[in-house]
């Protein structure tokens, strides 16, 4: 169905509207919280993101507003075959960069700063400034151009990237000194985290008490030093801090829960509750809130370029520290690209 024959009710300006007269409406979905409605549009001609966003607000006040749900319009196109990588890059790059800027800030001043070419059809190369940041998110943005090209335009590409000598001065050079021994040191907090827990695990081995080897519902586990019972939950077989979240100490890769090998989906295809799911994607926005019971709420948006979702996880405070660490560490220091199991 046509977008207006679907959204009947819905007031555009003109210069908005006649861009979207014509587009097909593939699928209206929400998430399972209604927090957010999502739809899938099919244009045979490129619109401005800017435009887009501005229909997203437009539908979230008028035809969405009772419910307080976010928009999100997920547009394809099903462009001529005039058109190239080359030629959209061109016409819909300053689209990519407005894009870039609402939601991920640091890939885009990287990316203002940057050059680009196609060595041959599908082959983009990108050219950066080089440093610290750039070397650490070149991946993600080289990810960013394939899906956008490939989930949004149907053409598969690969991104390469370069770097170019900066001309910088004392000041920048003292900034960027700063800021690695800053990533060192997070990364030896880590490491020590991850050794003083292990230390401990080993040192706590728990014995079961012969009384209660009868019933293995009721077992009491006691430590071997202190003979306290496992209400002591800072000891237990590959736990951190009061046994509330899991490593797997054969598995450096793994900073927070259990080890898995499932395939990811894309976050477009989460329509409903359905189980646990893997999510491959970058962190972006991290934000806490303080609740009752000496618990925190940490909440961050992980983004795989088809879509974005917003990730809660409820800690005790006295693990706050030591989980924000691993998430810092996840979205500055680490490949950008990370797995998760929710």
């Amino acid at each position: 169905m046509r977008f207006f024959e679907v959204f009947r009710t819905l007031k555009l300006p003109e210069e908005i509207g006649m861009y979207l007269d014509d587009v097909e409406v593939v699928k209206v979905s929400k998430t399972s919280t209604n927090s957010m409605a999502r739809i899938y549009i099919q244009s045979d001609r490129l619109i401005d993101k800017q435009l887009i966003y501005k229909a997203e607000d437009a539908l979230k006040k008028q035809v969405f507003r009772m419910k307080n749900m976010d928009v999100r319009i997920i547009d394809r196109y099903r462009l001529s075959k005039q058109y190239t990588p080359q030629s959209i890059m061109e016409v819909y790059y300053d689209s990519m960069m407005f894009e870039m800027e609402k939601y991920w800030t640091l890939e885009y001043n990287l990316l203002k700063n940057s050059s680009w070419e196609f060595e041959t059809e599908d082959r983009l190369v990108i050219t950066l400034e080089d440093g610290f940041l750039s070397r650490t998110y070149a991946e993600s943005l080289a990810d960013y151009f394939k899906k956008i090209f490939l989930n949004r335009f149907g053409f598969e590409i690969d991104v390469i990237y370069e770097y170019a000598k900066k001309e910088s001065n004392h000041y920048e050079r003292e900034n960027e000194h700063k800021l690695s021994l800053r990533v060192a040191e997070i990364e030896k907090n880590m490491r020590a985290a991850m050794g003083d827990s292990s230390g401990s695990d080993n040192e706590k081995k728990k014995e079961k008490n012969s009384e209660d080897q009868s019933d293995k519902k009721n077992t009491t586990k006691k430590s071997g030093d202190s003979g306290k019972s496992a209400g002591d939950k800072s000891a237990n077989n590959g736990k951190f801090g009061n046994g509330t979240f899991y490593k797997k100490p054969n598995n450096d890769d793994v900073l927070y829960g259990r080890d898995f090998d499932d395939e990811a989906i894309a976050i477009e295809q989460i329509d409903n509750a359905i189980g646990e799911i893997v999510i491959d994607g970058m962190i972006r926005k991290v934000d806490e809130r303080e609740i009752r019971n000496e618990r925190t709420i940490l909440m961050f948006d992980v983004t795989d370029f088809t879509d974005t979702i917003t990730v809660k996880m409820f800690v005790k405070n006295e693990e706050l520290s030591q989980v924000k660490e691993y998430i810092k560490t996840f979205s500055a220091v680490k490949n950008p690209s990370v797995k998760f199991k929710v």
